[in-house]
């Protein structure tokens, strides 16, 4: 028998669906508020055509563009859970002791206030470190 192991990488993000309800509710109260309060109290009669478009959407449209708004969010929030099935994780890091080393090659690396000069001692630093530290795994990084 197969077994698919569905589940979401990131759930928390279901709880975004949830939202889509207080929306439709706002909706709703508002279109109810619009249509029994006067718009000519907000502006002048010969300024609504201007304020309110030159298209009037019927419900019927209105509802449609909401609908595809909705599924566009459902869609959102699915892919933001991360479904995933039959997903294991692989591990990139492996513990251990790890260093990084910022080294500056700069002009200014070859002053010679210390002998031989800031850059030659910091080699030599480096490996009396790596000689010192064999099972360290050590980066460089000369900028």
């Amino acid at each position: 028998m197969l077994e698919f192991h569905f589940h979401f990488a990131q759930p928390w993000w279901l709880l975004g669906l949830i939202a889509i309800f207080p929306l439709v509710w706002w909706i709703l109260r508002s279109a109810k508020l619009a249509e029994q309060t006067p718009i000519h109290l907000y502006a002048d009669l010969h300024l609504l055509p201007h304020l309110s478009g030159t298209q009037e959407l019927e419900p019927k449209e209105r509802w449609s563009r909401f609908r595809y708004w909705v599924l566009l969010w459902i869609l959102a929030i699915l892919a933001m859970a991360g479904p995933r099935w039959d997903y294991t994780d692989i591990r990139l890091f492996h513990p251990g002791n790890n260093l990084l080393v910022l080294l500056d090659i700069s002009r200014s690396m070859q002053a010679t206030d210390v002998a031989p000069s800031r850059l030659e001692r910091a080699k030599q630093e480096l490996q009396d470190l790596l000689r010192l530290n064999h099972t360290t795994r050590v980066g460089l990084i000369a900028f």
